[in-house]
């Protein structure tokens, strides 16, 4: 009974054709290969099967592995790992965690050394977010709540113009690493502790050095990162005391 169905796999393999039901569509298309649960035409239009759940969803659901999305979705992948690491024990070895996390702090570190590299990551994820920002309104409904929380927790004022000071003060470059980057308002004291949205409290920074500083004390982080500069933090701590100091407005 089954005998054509081996023969016709067997002849496809050879071929180098692989066509079966996708769990997408439902139709019979060719398979980059006989464990993709999606043909080549639904991943072009952006749907894939996720191979736990078998639900179909946006291609943005599913991480990239060499650039290709893998078989799990995003939630079943994280809950995946989570269960993997509680049934190995993992968590509950806080010395082999902080092991290796500072080898992949290492690792990140040196791969934002390399200027070109750390720019694809960033465009790749920007796209990535701009395309699920266009296809998934459930989540850009979340972004613009996200954004407006944020923008009403904050005290202060800062106009355009003094947030153009602060970038011609620090020559359109980060404050704290100096490079030319897409800048962004960084709260020398963080919002969540007590910072002000105010010129004085605001100086421009890459969106590395944002991320990577958060809500952490400016000093306790900088001194501690590899491009820290006294010239840069003298600059800083100006623009704090008395340089930003706004001229008379008419």
């Amino acid at each position: 009974m089954y005998l054509p169905t081996i023969i016709k796999f067997i002849t496809a393999r050879r071929c180098g054709i692989m066509r079966k039901i996708c769990g997408a569509c439902g139709k019979e298309q060719e398979h980059k290969s006989w464990k993709s649960t999606t043909c080549e035409k639904c991943l072009e239009t952006g749907i894939k099967k996720c191979s736990t759940c078998e639900q179909v969803l946006p291609i943005e659901r599913f991480q990239l592995c060499r650039g290709k999305p893998i078989g799990r979705c995003s939630t079943c992948e994280n809950k995946a790992s989570y269960d993997k690491k509680k049934a190995s024990g993992y968590l509950d070895r806080p010395d082999v965690r902080e092991k290796r996390n500072a080898s992949s702090r290492a690792t990140h570190s040196k791969a934002r050394q390399d200027e070109a590299k750390k720019r694809a990551v960033y465009d790749r994820h920007n796209a990535r977010l701009k395309e699920r920002r266009q296809t998934d309104a459930e989540y850009y409904e979340k972004v613009i709540a996200s954004n407006r929380a944020y923008k009403d927790s904050l005290e202060g004022v800062l106009y355009a113009q003094d947030w153009q000071d602060a970038k011609v003060f620090f020559n359109n470059t980060c404050a704290y690493c100096g490079v030319d980057s897409k800048l962004t308002r960084e709260h020398v004291i963080p919002v969540s502790q007590g910072g002000l949205n105010v010129r004085s409290n605001v100086i421009p920074a890459c969106t590395s050095c944002n991320s990577s500083k958060y809500n952490k004390p400016m000093h306790e982080w900088y001194t501690q990162q590899k491009f820290f500069s006294k010239e840069r933090l003298a600059k800083i701590e100006e623009w704090e005391g008395g340089a930003s100091h706004a001229p008379k407005r008419n």
